[in-house]
């Protein structure tokens, strides 16, 4: 297995900088894809020099906050392209679009349709506002319970607008993508950091349903950011949500919960479910 970056900073120059990383074209090569191009057409280019480019290549992609490479966090229209080329490993991508408000089910079809008897693993990515995280990723697990899942929720560099997850030909702004790794000789290993650290009393969720939050201490939840964070973080979520995520104790583990939007009603919208 090989794996390689390409840190590609202007859409002009995708086709040079693709061209030089001069990987052979395979069916057994993953391209990863996080773009600060945020734009549908901006994603069209790049979907285009990959499918010129490479055009038996399994791509997931989906727009970011930023992207890390060298050590360090770049930042506006910068797209970084992870390439890893297998051996011995089978690559079977889908891209979903939510038909219905329930994610569970989106999670049981994706698996159904990329994963056999041999996936080991799952690569998936889902838009990072409307996808309810944690009910996905259940269903991704209902079908393929001994997989090791990893990825993420896409980003508008904090904007909290729209975000966008790829393959290498469709585009959408509320489902997921994700690629199936599947091999009898794949060896896996994994690893878990939560680096959030709590800040303030212990309060207690009073009211909420699923991955919507109403009351915090039998306030409401809106409330308790502008008594603690202050009125103008309060007036502007979801914006800075990510940074001062809900932290939730059960069973002695930390999960976190960041706001990624308000509802008409005043509630605060989570990624996951935080009941």
């Amino acid at each position: 297995m090989r794996v390689r970056q390409q840190l590609v900073e202007a859409l002009d120059d995708l086709d040079s900088a693709l061209a030089s990383c001069d990987l052979p074209d395979s069916d057994r090569l993953l391209i990863q894809v996080f773009s600060g191009a945020l734009r549908r057409n901006s994603i069209g280019d790049i979907q285009g020099a990959l499918a010129r480019l490479y055009p038996m290549a399994a791509v997931i992609g989906c727009t970011s906050n930023g992207v890390i490479s060298g050590g360090r966090v770049h930042d506006g229209e910068t797209i970084l392209f992870v390439f890893t080329e297998f051996e011995h490993v089978d690559l079977n991508v889908h891209l979903l679009t939510h038909t219905q408000d329930n994610h569970f089910a989106s999670g049981q079809a994706v698996a159904t349709k990329i994963s056999t008897p041999s996936t080991k693993a799952i690569i998936t990515f889902s838009d990072g506002l409307s996808t309810n995280g944690q009910d996905y990723l259940k269903g991704l697990n209902e079908i393929c319970p001994r997989a090791v899942v990893s990825g993420g929720m896409a980003g508008d560099a904090g904007k909290l607008l729209e975000t966008f997850v790829f393959d290498k030909a469709d585009i959408t702004n509320n489902g997921v993508v994700a690629v199936a790794l599947s091999s009898d000789r794949l060896q896996l290993q994994t690893h878990y950091c939560f680096d959030w650290t709590p800040m303030g009393q212990k309060m207690r969720i009073t009211k909420a349903d699923a991955n919507r939050v109403y009351e915090i201490d039998g306030a409401p939840a809106k409330d308790i950011y502008a008594k603690y964070l202050g009125k103008h973080i309060a007036e502007k979520l979801p914006i800075g949500g990510v940074s001062f995520p809900l932290m939730v104790e059960r069973d002695g583990i930390y999960i976190g919960g960041a706001v990624s939007g308000v509802a008409d009603d005043g509630s605060l919208v989570c990624g996951r479910n935080i009941v």
